[in-house]
C-alpha cells in the first residue's frame, strides 16, 4: 500500500476536481457539497492510500452532478404523531396473532427508538433513513450483526404491516435484504464444566433444575411453569408449552 494522505498533503477540493467541475455547481451547493466529500474523505485518509482517495472522489463528484443538496427539518412535534397511533394498531395486531407481550414489548421498544433518532414523518421515511440509522446504531452501540439484523427483523416487520394495511404507500424496507449472519455451532458443556457446576449449586434442588434444563433444553420461561405431576415418569418425557411460537412440544 503506497503512502497515505495527509490533510496537510490533500489539496482543497477546488484545486483536486478542477474548475471545470466546479463550475457546474452553483456556490451554495458546491459549498454543501464539499462538506459532505470533507467529511467522507477524512474518514477514510487512514484507510486508503493516495490514488484510492483521489479515485474516490472523483467518482463522488461525478455521481453528485446535478443534485441539490438540501437538509431535512427534523423538528420536534409536541402532539402526537402519526406514527404512534400507527404502532399502536400494529401492536394491537400483532396481540390478535398470539405474539407475546415481550416479543410486542421488543417490536416496541425498536420502533420508538428508530423514530425517536430519525424523527421524519412516517410517510417520508425512506431506505437511505432506514440504512443510515442502522449504520448509526452498530458504530454508537458496538453490536454484533445478529444483533443489528434483529432491528433490521422488527423494522422490516413494522414497515411491511404499515404498507401492507395502507398508512405508507411503499415500503423503505423493500429494498434491504437480510444481514449475512455468520453461523457458529453452539459449544456443549463438558464433563468437567458440568461438574463445576454442580460443585457450585447451594442445594440438590439447584441441581435438578440444571440437569433439567441441560437434558431437556427446555427454556428457563418454559421450565418454571412445569410441575412434577406433568412429568409421565414411565416414558421419561414431558410436554412443555413453547415460549417461543406458543406450541407444544415433547422433551425427554
Amino acid at each position: 500500500m503506497g503512502n497515505r494522505l495527509t490533510p496537510k498533503d490533500r489539496p482543497n477540493l477546488r484545486e483536486w476536481i478542477g474548475p471545470k467541475i466546479i463550475s457546474l455547481y452553483s456556490a451554495v451547493i458546491l459549498t454543501k457539497l464539499e462538506n459532505i466529500l470533507e467529511q467522507i474523505l477524512e474518514k477514510l485518509q487512514d484507510s486508503l492510500t493516495h490514488e484510492q482517495l483521489s479515485e474516490l472522489e472523483s467518482t463522488m463528484v461525478i455521481a453528485f452532478h446535478g443534485i441539490e443538496v438540501q437538509e431535512e427539518h427534523t423538528q420536534l412535534v409536541t402532539s402526537e404523531r402519526t406514527w404512534e397511533k400507527i404502532l399502536r394498531m400494529y401492536c394491537a395486531a400483532k396481540r390478535v396473532e398470539n405474539c407475546s407481550e415481550r416479543t410486542i414489548k421488543g417490536y416496541s421498544r425498536c420502533i420508538i427508538q428508530f423514530f425517536t433518532q430519525i424523527n421524519k414523518k412516517i410517510n417520508n421515511i425512506t431506505t437511505n433513513d432506514i440504512r443510515y440509522y442502522l449504520a448509526f446504531f452498530q458504530e454508537t452501540h458496538h453490536t454484533s450483526i445478529v444483533y443489528l439484523d434483529n432491528i433490521r427483523r422488527y423494522l422490516n416487520s413494522f414497515f411491511t404491516w404499515t404498507a401492507d394495511e395502507g398508512y405508507i404507500q411503499s415500503n423503505p424496507m423493500r429494498k434491504l435484504k437480510k444481514m449475512r449472519v455468520p453461523t457458529k455451532l453452539k459449544k456443549t458443556f463438558s464433563a468437567a464444566e458440568m461438574e463445576e457446576l454442580r460443585c457450585s449449586a447451594n442445594s440438590q434442588r439447584d441441581i435438578a433444575i440444571m440437569e433439567f434444563l441441560y437434558c431437556t433444553a427446555t427454556r428457563i420461561g418454559e421450565a418454571v411453569s412445569v410441575n412434577r405431576s406433568d412429568i409421565d415418569w414411565q416414558r421419561k418425557e414431558l410436554i412443555v408449552y413453547g415460549e417461543k411460537g406458543k406450541k407444544e412440544r415433547t422433551v425427554y
